[in-house]
């Protein structure tokens, strides 16, 4: 089925995961035409999650990169709402007195950016094919 699925910790799975990426379900395919650049301008950093009191983070050391840079290096791109993505979680229930039906405490939610790295795929892809393409004629000029 069609549904959303929110994992707060690490979704481990027998196989690959699978994205549907049928030809038959795309119009407007268009080559990306630049991969290198914005790959130089990202920044892969180490960290560890602090505690958080909805997400279930793992403890240690880990990779990645911070949402909100990955947005500003792809600000201006068709793509960048395909690799940052925002969502919301429930920090705080609302509750309501049970004799009075008055709020005691209001919902807070919480938003919070994520990146859908399978999609970095292609322009990691089109900045190899590039860096080939620069390492080519160079091995032809310099026999």
């Amino acid at each position: 089925g069609a549904y959303k699925l929110q994992g707060n910790s690490q979704i481990f799975a027998t196989s690959s995961s699978i994205a549907t990426s049928d030809g038959r379900y795309k119009e407007n395919v268009l080559p990306i035409s630049s991969g290198l650049d914005i790959i130089d301008s990202l920044n892969p950093v180490s960290f560890d999650w602090k505690a958080h009191p909805v997400h279930n983070f793992v403890e240690g050391k880990t990779v990645g990169f911070i949402a909100q840079e990955v947005k500003e290096t792809l600000k201006g791109t068709e793509y960048v709402n395909a690799i940052v993505k925002a969502n919301n979680c429930v920090i705080q229930e609302k509750e309501i007195d049970e004799m009075t039906g008055a709020v005691i405490k209001e919902e807070v939610r919480e938003e919070f950016l994520g990146i859908a790295e399978g999609n970095m795929v292609a322009l990691l892809t089109k900045a190899i094919q590039e860096l080939k393409q620069e390492f080519d004629a160079y091995k032809a000029a310099h026999p």
